[in-house]
């Protein structure tokens, strides 16, 4: 459905609606489901993935850090503003938001083996949206 690029991380990855495992093995999930919306809406976009494989390296992403979504003719600049960690099982995390965020979510610890307790979260808010020229 797009790409998410992420400059820090080197990463170019492919957006997939979904986020069940099936979906997570082609690429970074969107959540689709209450509360949430397509980027270009106004709203709470999430997408989630692997720590282990497209969002190795998410622990380096810092504050300020822009995030780029392909999507639909347009690209959708985010800027990472809070990080944190939350249990596996809070739901407090997809809620429907008025202004315009991209909410990342993984499995953490990072180093962790088998099925992580927590998540690591990164908020990032819009900040600029531009036709794709196919440049970022």
């Amino acid at each position: 459905m797009g790409e998410l690029v992420i400059p820090r991380m080197g990463a170019i990855l492919p957006i997939v609606h979904g986020t069940d495992d099936n979906s997570l093995k082609k690429g970074i999930g969107h959540y689709i489901g209450y509360g949430t919306v397509n980027p270009g809406e106004t709203g709470h976009v999430v997408l989630s993935g692997h720590r282990d494989t497209v969002l190795r390296g998410a622990g380096k992403l810092k504050l300020g850090d822009r995030l780029y979504v392909k999507f639909e003719g347009n690209i959708y600049t985010y800027q990472i503003r809070k990080t944190w960690v939350t249990k596996a099982d809070d739901r407090t995390v997809i809620v429907p938001i008025a202004k315009p965020v991209l909410t990342l979510t993984t499995c953490y610890p990072f180093d962790f083996i088998g099925s992580a307790p927590d998540r690591y979260i990164i908020r990032a808010e819009l900040i600029e949206v531009k036709k794709d020229n196919g440049e970022v």
